[in-house]
């Protein structure tokens, strides 16, 4: 098209040199400053995220805790949408106290297994230096690999199985630990250059439960006593809290994530949260902190 009407303003010219030189020059510049390029922004951005999670939580019942180690593969649609699905690894342990006023106190330990995640966010608010998002997260095991007893002490009637060797012990009983978390929240983020200070504010809800598998000598043992213990326990963990963090800018695509929280849940408990991320881009892009506006150059 530009080189239409540059042939165009040439044959133009030599009848306007002839006329009028003003006129010819006029015509020029005209066909300059029409001529402009528009950069639309991308319409999807892909990146790599290597992710380091962990969780604490106390309370009279029970103590949990987890690390856990994923890939996260992220999608951003129209810089309003953004996708992940993940893969990676989680070990746990739990201390219960007296669970469903059973009489006994026990130390499990879960070993690492696999787990798949899911999570999105939407933009919601975009204002000059702060934006408002919602989002949701979904971790669930792959594998159901028994928990390990790695102590175990009973009171009242069942004190007689203190007197049992403890190896065992833990040959005649197997547990499973079954769970899965799901968080759901709102995020409030300023923008200042290449920081970006945030504040979460979730919930958190992890149900889930311990099964006790018994030998038939021990099972029979138990169920002769006035009072059996139970073979299934609640191990849920659900709270609303607050985490604080930032994210920083480190130059071509590459970005770094930290956030922490501790909070007050129920049953006179406590949880702490953090989380450690590292970006890395597969698909080519500015940095994130500028306009999505399209761009027009002029050229001259």
């Amino acid at each position: 098209m530009c080189r239409m009407r540059s042939l165009a303003t040439g044959l133009a010219l030599s009848v306007f040199l002839w006329l009028d030189p003003a006129q010819a020059e006029e015509a020029v510049e005209n066909c300059a400053n029409s001529t402009t390029e528009v950069v639309q922004p991308r319409s999807l951005e892909l990146s790599l995220l290597f992710e380091t999670d962990t969780l604490l939580g106390g309370d009279s019942e029970r103590n949990y805790f987890d690390v856990s180690f994923m890939w996260r593969l992220r999608g951003e649609l129209w810089r309003r949408l953004t996708i992940e699905v993940g893969l990676g690894f989680i070990n746990a342990g739990m201390d219960l106290y007296t669970p469903s006023d059973t009489p006994l106190d026990a130390t499990l330990d879960m070993p690492w297994r696999a787990v798949i995640g899911a999570s999105a966010r939407l933009l919601i608010y975009s204002w000059g230096f702060l934006d408002i998002t919602l989002f949701a997260e979904f971790v669930l095991p792959v594998s159901q690999d028994p928990a390990t007893i790695t102590a175990v002490t009973f009171y009242d009637e069942l004190d007689i199985l203190n007197l049992m060797d403890f190896d065992d012990f833990r040959s005649w009983v197997t547990v499973q630990h079954r769970w899965h978390r799901v968080e759901i929240g709102l995020t409030v983020r300023g923008i200042i250059g290449r920081w970006r200070p945030f504040v979460d504010i979730k919930y958190v809800h992890l149900p889930g439960r311990i099964d006790l598998e018994l030998d038939y000598a021990l099972e029979a043992f138990l169920s002769s006593m006035e009072s059996a213990p139970a073979t299934s326990y609640d191990a849920s963990f659900m709270s609303v809290y607050y985490a604080i963090g930032f994210e920083v800018e480190l130059g071509a695509g590459f970005e770094l994530e930290l956030r922490v929280a501790a909070s007050p849940t129920s049953n006179d408990g406590w949880a702490f949260v953090g989380r450690c991320v590292l970006e890395i881009p597969l698909t080519a892009r500015p940095r994130r902190n500028w306009s999505d506006e399209p761009v027009a150059r002029r050229r001259h």
